[in-house]
């Protein structure tokens, strides 16, 4: 079995060689296993890299944890240690995390080393808030952001100053005065090569990441770029 992570970056003519192979060893029923694992955009680049993508891979699309799997990542460890949450607290830091895992696993780690005892309650939450907000904004957030060009970072900034969630790309481009024509390699190197935005639609961009909107909004708006 052969497992591949940030399987978006590959180039075109490796994810051609490696999809010629193991259509080959599917025809032969050969033992091997192939898990791949991506940004949105991955499914997309299998697809330009050969017709028959489809055929090969069962795609199973990993996001956000649902609310049960989210406050059993809090709640389960912490039993085993036996140490509960109050619910108040549960429902802030999910809200807070937007139930991204790494997330929970950042709010979680805080909300511990603040409580002086069990129950985790909302107080202890909240007062771990900022801490827990600072620590991904010097390190996941930072880190992703300063990646970017400067052309880049003005094209994220102006789909965080539209707001969350999908945005058009026309609008981002009015967003920066100009038109989509001028700024298509921009977003194209945002998701091909940097992986910070991908298209869920024709049309739209998103962030790959939660809340990095939000840190983008914060701490560099348009206007300040």
């Amino acid at each position: 079995m052969l497992f591949f992570d940030e399987m978006q970056f590959a180039e075109r003519d490796d994810l051609q060689a490696l999809l010629a192979a193991f259509h080959r060893i599917a025809q032969r029923q050969l033992p091997v296993a192939l898990v791949c694992a991506g940004l949105p955009q991955l499914p997309g680049r299998l697809a330009e890299a050969s017709s028959y993508a489809e055929r090969l891979f069962q795609y199973v699309e990993i996001g956000r944890l649902t609310d049960d799997a989210a406050k059993a990542a809090l709640t389960v460890p912490a039993s085993r240690e036996d140490v509960d949450y109050e619910p108040a607290a549960l429902d802030f830091i999910l809200a807070r995390a937007e139930r991204y895992p790494f997330f929970l696993q950042t709010y979680g780690r805080y909300a511990w080393l603040v409580a002086e005892r069990s129950p985790i309650t909302e107080r202890d939450a909240k007062a771990a808030d900022t801490i827990a907000q600072e620590q991904l904004d010097s390190g996941f957030h930072r880190a992703r952001f300063n990646r970017a060009t400067a052309a880049e970072r003005r094209y994220l900034a102006a789909i965080a100053e539209l707001g969350d969630g999908p945005q058009q790309t026309a609008e981002v481009s009015a967003r920066l005065g100009t038109d989509q024509r001028r700024t298509a390699l921009v977003r194209q190197n945002l998701i091909d090569v940097k992986g910070l935005i991908y298209s869920p639609r024709r049309g739209y961009v998103d962030f790959t990441a939660p809340l990095f909107g939000d840190y983008i909004r914060r701490q560099h708006p348009l206007e300040s770029l």
